[in-house]
């Protein structure tokens, strides 16, 4: 009699492990992922390539193909996810399509770019962008910015080069690749 209850309680707690986990693997699959998924394939230009999540942050990884204009794409994502997510963070990390070209031409720009942050002079930022397409021959530059960022992109041929410089001071850049 003794050995019944022993096989029973293993049962019940095994089925109760079971029972947990499985729960908390369909709430995160149909609550967040696919959620997210759906989400991502309604914006062109955007690829999901990858979801990670915690109960602090969501990060995702994407691949960015060609997209009219950065920022309004980066804005797209950020105001559809983050009503998903709640209060966790949110970070979105691109992955680049680059090439040579497109990172000597980079390391050309990146120091004029940021003396011009630093000095708050960002009226200064498309100029230093148009000169480099011009010595570089890039196909495209992109410019925007916003309260919190500065967005830069870079094309030739097919492809791309995408940055976000956080328009705080010694907070660093961004390489969204």
């Amino acid at each position: 009699m003794q050995l019944k209850n022993w096989h029973l309680t293993v049962i019940v707690f095994m089925i109760s492990l079971l029972v947990l986990f499985g729960g908390r693997f369909i709430y995160q699959n149909y609550r967040i992922e696919q959620p997210i998924q759906v989400a991502m394939s309604e914006i062109k230009g955007v690829k999901l390539n990858q979801i990670q999540y915690d109960q602090q942050k969501v990060e995702l990884t994407i691949v960015v193909q060609d997209v009219e204009n950065f920022v309004d794409t980066y804005h797209q994502i950020e105001n559809k996810i983050q009503p998903m997510i709640g209060k966790r963070e949110l970070q979105l990390h691109f992955v680049n399509n680059q090439d040579q070209t497109l990172l000597r031409a980079w390391n050309q720009a990146y120091f004029n770019i940021a003396q011009a942050m630093d000095k708050n002079e960002y009226s200064t930022i498309p100029i230093v962008l148009e000169k480099l397409k011009k010595q570089s021959r890039l196909d495209k530059v992109g410019y925007g910015i916003d309260e919190k960022n500065v967005y830069v992109d870079l094309h030739v041929g097919k492809k791309s080069l995408y940055f976000i410089l956080p328009r705080r001071v010694n907070q660093g850049v961004n390489n969204v690749g």
